[in-house]
This record gives C-alpha cells, structure tokens and sequence, in this order.
C-alpha cells in the first residue's frame, strides 16, 4: 500500500481524515461522523465495507455512492500506478487506493477498517486528525488472535504518535492494552466511561417510515457539559456510537448543535433496519459476532411482536446464514429462545457455511428448518 500511496503521490495525506477501527460499531459511527461533518459544510468522503448491494456503497461522496464515471476514473488512475510499480494489490487494497484518489480532492474523509488495523490497506495514514477504536470483542481471531488483549493490540495499530485517540466502551483487558499503546507514542486519549458517557433517554414507537425512528440520547463529558440528541438508528447500543462520534466532531471543534443536526440525518442501512413489505414488518441485521447478535436480542427483547413473524406472537420468522469464519453455532444458540420459524439460507460466497449444516445443527437441538 504504501508503494501503491507513493506512485499516486499520497493522496491520502491530501486530506484531513478520521480513522475508526473496531469489532463492531465502526461502520455506524463512521457514517455519523461523516454525517456531522457534511452539517458543518465541509465536503466529506467516506469509505466503508463490505457493501450491501453495489460496490459504489464502498465509496461515499457527500451523502452519496461514488458514481461509475468516478468509480472508473479512479481505478484507471490506480491500475496505472500499479502498473508503473509492478504491483497486483490485493482486492480491499486496490478499493482502498481508490478511495483515496477519489476523496484527494475533499475536505475530510473518514476511512473505516477493513479488517484489524495494524496491518489493514487504510493505515497508511500519516496522522489523521483523530483516530477511532468503537469496541472490542472476539471476531477474525484467525487472522486478530485469540485473546482480547491482542485483538485490542491489532485494533491500537491505527494510533499514531502524538495523535488525538477516541475509544468506546472496551473490556478492562482491552483498555489495558490501548492505554499502553497511547502512552508509548505519546498520543491524547478520550475513553468511554472514564472521560465521557453517552445513554438513552427514551425509544419512541417504532415505524418502518423513514425519519420516524427517533431515539432519544445524552452525551456527557467529563466536566459535565450535556448534549441532548436524537438518532434514527435502532437499538441502544446506538447511543454508545453516537456518543463516541460526538466525542470525535467535539475534539475538532465541530459545535454541538452541528453535532445534533448531523445525528438527526444518519442513516446506516442493514443494521437494524425496520422495512414493511407487504402488511408485514421485516428487521435487517448484519449481525455476525456474539456482540452483534447480542445487541439484536436486546432490540428484539423491547420490541417483538407478532408483526415481525407469522408463527408465533412474541418470537420471529427468522432468515439465517452465516460465513464459515463466524461463531456461527454460538449465533444460533443465543437466537433460538426468539425464533418461532427458522428459513436457513444458502450464501452464493464460497465462504458460507452450507444451509444444510446449519439445519443439521437445529435438528440435533429438536428444531426443523427451512433450507433456501
């Protein structure tokens, strides 16, 4: 990458940036900050993954997926630069490198984590303005390890020194590790529970109508100045990443009611979201870690009802698959208390657990499926 950086002369040091790594939380709390910033007036990028639907969700200029004409302008400038150096990136390496070129031109760019941090595509950031760590938990420990300790290790190589350093709510193990990381490179950090808190006030009625899901929030700092706000992204958990965002927008001056504003309008599809599709209500989740899928328990525990399935009032129809690198079985298990009707998917990844393994699992527990 950093070759790759250096035949395209640095775009991403072109720009003012926020870097946010972490197991669960980046994405939402990426998308927030980038929300705040484009209330603030300034032209923001955003780079994510994985996407949803269309590769241009990678790429996200001003509030919108990069368009194919930018898309395409980019990569021949990065497949040229490859080709000059003798370089092949790697997938998540050439999406990165073209991300960078195409947000050079931009105000801010806030770069999400692939994967880890120390040895992700996107740390080829010199010294963003600050540096995000949204939570820790176990997930890739194939590639991250095994332990808290040194997943929160892979997670602090995005810290830099003397740069400014955010973190969410982390297990002790794992705040252990950062602290140490962020005094060896003398870099200023703010963590969740010690410096600032963020918690819910109230979650109004649920409707799968855009803009209606206003959960209600207070972020507090160590002094204890307050700021009230609202968020359209389900479940409490959300009010931890949002109070995390603030913390960020607050340590580049960004004023709280511009913080406020830009929460209002986030938007994170896939996490949570509630649809109507024909009279029925239908929950999207990307959940694919035991902290995931347990913030989907807490959503659901609040909120079931006989509308989100047809078999069973107080638990739902649920559609499952899961990739092969996942605690899949540990999935299961913490969801089968609130499933009434199990529809096993097949994924078209090579990565996917086959659906007939999955229905093999719930037969062993008494449970019949449906495989798709």
């Amino acid at each position: 990458m950093g070759l790759i950086m250096k035949a395209l002369d640095n775009p991403q040091d072109k720009i003012r940036s926020v870097h946010v790594a972490g197991t669960n939380g980046k994405g939402s709390v990426s998308c927030a900050i980038a929300s705040i910033l484009g209330a603030a007036g300034y032209r923001v990028g955003l780079t994510t993954s994985p996407h949803l639907v269309s590769i241009n969700e990678r790429i996200v200029i001003d509030g919108l997926p990069i368009s194919d004409e930018s898309l395409d302008r980019s990569s021949q400038s990065v497949m040229q630069a490859c080709r000059r150096i003798g370089v092949t990136p790697s997938f998540h390496e050439g999406i990165t490198a073209i991300a960078f070129e195409a947000c050079k031109h931009l105000d801010w760019m806030v770069v999400e984590v692939g994967l880890g941090g120390r040895l992700d595509s996107s740390n080829v950031l010199t010294l963003p303005k600050v540096a995000v760590i949204t939570g820790i938990d176990y997930d890739h420990e194939h590639i991250l390890g095994d332990t808290i300790e040194l997943i929160a290790s892979e997670k602090a190589g995005i810290v830099k020194a003397g740069g400014r350093v955010v973190v969410g709510l982390v297990p002790e193990e794992a705040f252990n590790v950062i602290s140490r990381v962020v005094k060896e490179k003398g870099a200023v950090a703010t963590f969740a529970g010690r410096d600032f808190e963020s918690c819910v006030v109230s979650s109004e009625k649920l409707s799968p109508e855009k803009n209606s899901n206003r959960n209600r929030y207070i972020y507090r700092d160590s002094s204890g100045e307050v700021i009230e706000f609202k968020s359209n992204l389900n479940g409490l958990h959300q009010g931890q990443n949002m109070g995390v965002a603030i913390e960020a927008a607050l340590s580049q001056e960004i004023p709280k009611d511009i913080c406020v504003l830009g929460l209002s309008n986030a938007f994170w599809p896939g996490r949570l979201e509630l649809l109507e599709v024909g009279k029925r209500k239908v929950l999207l989740d990307c959940a694919h870690n035991r902290q995931g899928t347990l913030s989907l328990i807490s959503f659901l525990e609040l909120n079931i009802n006989s509308d989100f399935g047809s078999n069973g009032a107080g638990k739902v129809e649920i559609g499952f698959g899961a990739l092969k690198t996942k605690r899949w079985m540990e999935m299961v298990d913490l969801l089968i208390p609130f499933v009434s009707r199990w529809n096993v998917l097949n994924s078209p990844s090579p990565m996917a657990v086959p659906s007939e393994q999955i229905s093999m699992y719930l037969r062993e527990k008494g449970i019949e499926s449906e495989d798709f």
